[in-house]
C-alpha cells in the first residue's frame, strides 16, 4: 500500500521497487557490488530497468513432472497444445487452477509460474479459495493479473506493476454500492458473509476498501509463459 501511495502522490517521476526487496534481495546487491566494484565494470549511464522479469529459480520439464505424479499416485491429465485456451475455458467455468510452469519466481510474489488462479468475477471465489485451499482469513482478497494495455479499464493505476508490488483503487465505474465502514467494523465471523458480497464486477480481487494489489502482464512475459 505504501508503494501505491508513493505512485499516487507523484512525488517522483517514476517509482521502481526491486521485486525481492527483502533479505533475498541482498543477493542482487552483492552481485552488483561484485560486478561494479570487484570486476570494475562501468555503468552505462542510462536510466533503464534491466531487471526485466523475476523467473530466475529452478524449473522442471514435463518428464520430471509426470514422473513425480506417477510416483506419488497423483491423478493428472496431460494437455497437448492449446494450454492457454484450456486454462481460459476452465476459469470461465469457475474451476480453481494451480499453475506450475517454467522457472520459479524470485521474490515474495507468485507471478504466474507458481500460482493459484481463478475467476476474478465470481463473488464466491474469494471465500472459497481462502477457506478450502489457502486456509486463511476469509476476508483476504486475491491479486489481479491484467494485461498492461487493459489495466486502465479496471484500476486507477499510473504506470506498470509487473511484480505485484503496488496497490491501486478499482475503477469506480466497476464498484457496487458497499458500506466500507460497516464491513470494516464487522467481527471476524461476519467477514465470511462480507467477503461474498459483490463489491465490484471483479469481486474476488477487490478488497473491502476497493483496493487491489495489481500485476500488469506484458506481451513479452506472455511469450515467455507460452514457450
Amino acid at each position: 500500500m505504501a508503494n501505491g501511495r508513493l505512485k499516487e502522490e507523484k512525488i517522483f517521476e517514476n517509482v521502481w521497487v526491486q521485486p525481492a526487496a527483502g533479505d533475498a534481495g541482498g543477493s542482487v546487491g552483492a552481485a552488483y557490488l561484485g560486478y561494479y566494484d570487484y570486476l570494475k565494470q562501468k555503468k552505462n549511464g542510462k536510466n533503464e530497468n534491466r531487471f526485466q522479469y523475476t523467473f530466475l529459480g529452478p524449473q522442471f520439464n514435463n518428464f520430471e513432472i509426470e514422473s513425480f505424479c506417477r510416483r506419488n499416485k497423483l491423478a493428472y491429465h496431460s494437455v497437448k497444445g492449446k494450454k492457454a485456451e484450456t486454462v481460459a475455458n476452465l476459469l470461465k467455468e469457475d474451476y480453481v487452477i494451480g499453475l506450475f510452469q517454467g522457472r520459479m519466481e524470485f521474490g515474495p510474489r507468485a507471478l504466474g509460474n507458481r500460482s493459484i488462479i481463478a475467476n476474478a468475477k465470481s463473488a464466491e471465489m474469494q471465500s472459497k479459495i481462502n477457506l478450502k485451499i489457502k486456509y486463511r482469513e476469509s476476508f483476504r482478497p486475491f491479486a489481479p493479473a491484467v494485461l498492461e494495455e487493459e489495466a486502465a479499464k479496471y484500476f486507477d493505476l499510473d504506470g506498470k506493476s509487473p511484480y505485484m508490488l503496488f496497490c491501486a483503487r478499482v475503477n469506480e465505474t466497476l464498484c457496487n454500492n458497499f458500506d466500507v465502514e460497516e464491513a470494516l467494523n464487522c467481527n471476524n465471523d461476519d467477514m465470511i458473509a462480507v467477503s461474498k458480497l459483490p463489491r465490484s464486477d471483479i469481486s474476488a480481487v477487490t478488497h473491502v476498501d476497493f483496493s487491489a494489489r495489481v500485476q500488469t502482464v506484458s506481451k513479452k512475459i506472455i511469450k515467455i509463459f507460452m514457450k
